[in-house]
């Protein structure tokens, strides 16, 4: 076991410098780590050029993630025990994650881990990036990888989070924007469905059925593709955890989508910003306070 870290000293240096603003993480003292997952799209403007009208598709993403006119880096996708926590799963968690289970991915020696919805930390970061803006211009740490198109093309953003069994040891961001062609997307379906069953050998569970024109996009994401990309989200956390001898013990999962037709551009955009948050947001009593609150405790008393 590696030392264990103390969250209260975490979280106690974890503030902004600003009573109503948030602030990136300065790279001493902590941070809160806040996740985050969009896909969305909107309207091309005619008029302009097809780089700008990625910019427009792009700061919608940011818009709608809460981290709109800041300096954003990236950098690699860890989170420290000693310096960072994460949001909705260190701190303002909403209930137990068994609640949140949705299926469970096989490790390298054999032992089932846990997958868990990433709506804890989902609905967390966004309480908490949507109650208080960053400064203008902040410069804010992410963890970030978006892809920007045009339609038509179907847009996933998923996210996997690996919690190891050793606490001492680092978390890990797996992000992962996706953009298909309408004809790719059937392509995979049918690719899928005309596969048996894995780990049934009687052909007794349905496999997706493909829609039947692939140059048509989808009216909706399948809830097959769905599932698909979060445990594709989910294996790539086990994968890295073997290339770095690392024992990941759960996962969190979580993803968006949007169908972009035509005249429209979209971005698909998976990340976690690493912030100091603002000083309205630390309840009475102190930031350690935190690390017990539920997301609605803190909500009734800090957003009131």
């Amino acid at each position: 076991m590696t030392g264990q870290p103390d969250p209260a000293k975490v979280i106690g240096q974890a503030i902004s410098p600003y009573p109503d603003h948030h602030d990136g993480y300065r790279l001493t003292g902590g941070y809160v780590a806040t996740p985050f997952v969009v896909a969305a799209a909107r309207p091309t403007v005619p008029e302009l050029t097809k780089a700008l009208n990625a910019i427009l598709g792009f700061d919608l993403a940011e818009v709608l993630a809460g981290i709109g006119l800041v300096n954003a880096w990236t950098v690699s996708s860890f989170c420290g025990p000693d310096e960072g926590l994460i949001a909705g799963v260190d701190l303002l968690a909403s209930g137990s994650p068994d609640s949140s289970h949705i299926f469970s991915v096989p490790r390298a020696d054999g032992e089932p881990v846990p997958v868990h919805a990433t709506s804890p930390a989902l609905d967390a970061s966004a309480a908490l990036l949507g109650g208080w803006e960053f400064r203008d211009g902040a410069f804010v740490p992410f963890a970030l990888k978006q892809v920007t198109a045009e339609g038509p093309v179907v847009l996933t953003a998923a996210l996997g989070i690996g919690i190891p069994a050793d606490p001492g040891q680092g978390r890990l961001f797996m992000e992962d924007p996706d953009a298909e062609t309408s004809a790719a997307y059937h392509e995979r379906l049918a690719a899928a469905a005309s596969q048996p069953p894995a780990g049934t050998g009687n052909g007794t569970c349905r496999r997706p059925s493909p829609l039947a024109d692939p140059d048509t996009l989808p009216d909706r994401v399948s809830p097959w593709n769905r599932r698909a990309r979060l445990k594709a989200a989910a294996r790539s956390v086990l994968e890295i955890g073997a290339q770095r001898r690392r024992t990941f013990a759960t996962i969190f999962a979580g993803a968006d989508f949007a169908v972009v037709p035509e005249g429209h551009v979209g971005c698909a955009m998976a990340g976690v910003a690493y912030i100091r948050l603002a000083q309205r947001a630390v309840p009475a009593g102190g930031p350690a306070r935190l690390l017990g609150m539920s997301l609605d405790e803190w909500l009734d008393e800090c957003r009131s």
